[in-house]
């Protein structure tokens, strides 16, 4: 480059340049609520300050559709009226559930097992 001479680089080939800008693209005031996403939050996570999508058919503490039942599937813990203000009673809830979850991946994972012991021929399995 000559000693001197500007440099016009992309801005002089290529389009227009920008004349103004718009406010911030984090200005709070224009950011549009995103609650779609989320139907329904787990009121028993909540209760312990983690605001989670409530998981419905996946947790522990949800009532499955019953053959010959007018009831429709649904939280046991709000069907019952759950004071989900007690906080300890909340912790000890969630506690249950996870114990409860692990169990049932345990059962789950026991069975597989069985099933693919099935598949084994009787030579190979050692009986």
């Amino acid at each position: 480059m000559r000693k001197g001479s500007r440099r016009t680089g992309l801005a002089g080939t290529c389009g227009k340049t920008a004349t103004s800008f718009r406010p911030r693209p984090d200005e709070a005031s224009r950011l549009p609520r995103d609650d779609a996403g989320m139907e329904t939050t787990c009121k028993l996570r909540s209760a312990i300050g983690n605001d989670e999508e409530c998981t419905r058919g996946w947790c522990a503490f949800w009532e499955h559709d019953r053959a010959g039942r007018a009831l429709e599937g649904g939280c046991v813990l709000e069907r019952l009226g759950v004071d989900f203000g007690n906080v300890s009673l909340a912790y000890y809830l969630n506690d249950l559930r996870c114990a409860l979850e692990r169990a049932a991946a345990d059962e789950s994972a026991a069975q597989s097992r069985a099933d693919v012991a099935q598949l084994v021929p009787a030579d190979l399995a050692g009986s």
